[in-house]
């Protein structure tokens, strides 16, 4: 999440104190994404464990190693980050009159 405040405006030479803000703006969730993860590596385990141990065994083990991998890899990844192109318009609301003067 990407929260931003008004301190100033700046118009030619000249700046003037104001105060606002904006609705925040909120990255992508990675519930998904972390989820999806780890669902394909438990059952990629589980195939390879079937594959290496030929039982049902080896398939749990194989299915607990690679789900159990990928939550540790998705644990530390720091999610989805806010990104504002540059030309991205900024709308923020101020909370007392601002008068600016011509140049």
């Amino acid at each position: 999440m990407l929260d931003l405040a008004l301190t100033s405006i700046r118009v030619g030479d000249h700046t003037y104190r104001a105060r606002g803000s904006m609705e925040s703006v909120i990255a992508g969730s990675p519930r998904a994404r972390n989820l999806g993860a780890i669902g394909a590596a438990t059952v990629a385990g589980a195939v390879i464990g079937h594959a290496i141990g030929g039982s049902d065994k080896g398939t749990i083990i194989g299915a607990v190693v690679g789900g159990g991998a990928a939550t540790g890899v998705v644990s530390q990844s720091k999610g989805y980050q806010v990104v504002l192109k540059e030309g991205t318009p900024l709308t923020f609301t101020t909370s007392e009159v601002v008068a600016v003067r011509r140049p």
